[in-house]
């Protein structure tokens, strides 16, 4: 809970018969007597077989590179929360590879709020689908935690991979400080492309 300075004419043609009040001449009826020809020989002509409904279902969304447009900054320097005189930042790092998991962390920082304020962070990692969306594949909270980040005062979330294809992460933070009402903004991070696919 916290609030944030941050954050379808087309053209129409017609057709006119003409006529000449004499009488059609050979070639004319030589001209129809050939084309009921052709339409009586295609009219014999054994029709196409129809396609065939494999009933297939459509494709599911897979994990993807994000568009320039899904990009993004990095929000959470820029998510700076504010209340009642106490001011304080939600943070964490880019998601990255450790090992063979993708990994993040969430913090904050204190501005100018009493010592000694503690927080519950929780921190979401999201992978990026074709279909638009960004997925949650691994959450970590931890609470109490002090300002400054540091192994001590982050909270963590993990998602093993399970491929090694390029695809788009981001991680989300959402700090509480614990004693005093926030509004519920939540800092993002900048995207990052890893070698991490999680179905």
């Amino acid at each position: 809970m916290k609030q944030s300075t941050k954050h379808n004419t087309g053209n129409t043609g017609s057709m006119r018969a003409r006529s000449s009040g004499t009488a059609a001449s050979p070639s004319w009826r030589r001209s129809i007597a050939l084309a009921l020809g052709v339409f009586f020989a295609l009219a014999v002509l054994p029709a196409a077989p129809a396609a065939a409904d494999n009933g297939s279902a459509p494709r599911a969304a897979r994990p993807a590179v994000a568009p320039l447009s899904e990009r993004g900054s990095d929000l959470s320097t820029a998510d700076v929360l504010a209340q009642a005189g106490c001011l304080f930042i939600s943070d964490g790092d880019f998601v990255h590879k450790t090992g063979n998991d993708a990994t993040g962390h969430g913090y904050w920082g204190n501005i100018n709020c009493p010592a000694g304020t503690r927080a519950k962070v929780t921190i979401w990692l999201e992978e990026y689908y074709d279909d638009g969306s960004w997925r949650v594949k691994g959450e970590g909270e931890k609470s109490p935690v002090y300002a400054g980040g540091g192994s001590a005062n982050r909270a963590n979330a993990r998602a093993t991979c399970q491929g090694t294809a390029q695809v788009s992460w981001r991680s989300r933070i959402d700090v509480d400080l614990i004693g005093q009402v926030d509004s519920s903004e939540q800092a993002v991070t900048e995207t990052r492309n890893l070698a991490c696919v999680v179905n």
